[in-house]
């Protein structure tokens, strides 16, 4: 597993272009990022990229797909939810988010890990893709939010315990 790239973002609004600003919390994120990586002994690298705020999404989504696997840090201003939304949705990586906040302790190891689950393709493939960091986690829950209490959702998500299971994963599955 190589974790290539990270991302730090500041969205811009829609007139403004996104421009890399080499602000305190963007140094910390990238450091942080280096150190985990470094400490991991798992080749990374930086990219700074330039574009015009129409073009984020896409720009993020062509880089993650040829990455392993991606970190977001996430900002909690309310202008990233479409971004990620998107990033998980269509790069077709598995995504690691993590608050900017929480950057100076970024672990060089996932001990929790969540799983979204819905049941589709691309749920099935970012479990597959992330098989390796389940493998060495110490916590994995999975969990299904739906409008529904369907009995199908709920089977699913036991069958995918089951199946982590027969990799020697323990997981848990909650419908909250």
């Amino acid at each position: 597993v190589v974790f290539s790239t990270a991302f730090v973002l500041d969205v811009p609004v829609a007139s403004e272009s996104l421009e890399y600003r080499p602000t305190e919390t963007n140094d910390k994120v990238l450091k942080a990022f280096e150190t985990a990586a470094k400490a991991a002994k798992i080749p990374f690298r930086e990219l700074v990229q330039h574009c015009a705020a129409d073009e984020v999404t896409s720009a993020v989504i062509e880089t993650a797909r040829t990455k392993d696997i991606c970190l977001f840090a996430v900002k909690h201003d309310g202008r990233q939810e479409a971004l990620i939304e998107a990033l998980l949705l269509e790069s077709g990586r598995p995504i690691l988010l993590f608050a900017e906040e929480s950057c100076s302790a970024l672990p060089n190891s996932f001990d929790r890990i969540a799983i979204a689950w819905d049941n589709s393709k691309e749920a099935a493939k970012a479990v597959a893709d992330a098989l390796p960091l389940l493998k060495k986690a110490k916590s994995v829950r999975i969990v299904t939010v739906t409008d529904e209490r369907a009995d199908g959702e709920r089977r699913s998500g036991e069958e995918l315990v089951t199946h982590l299971a027969s990799h020697g994963i323990e997981a848990i599955f909650e419908m909250p």
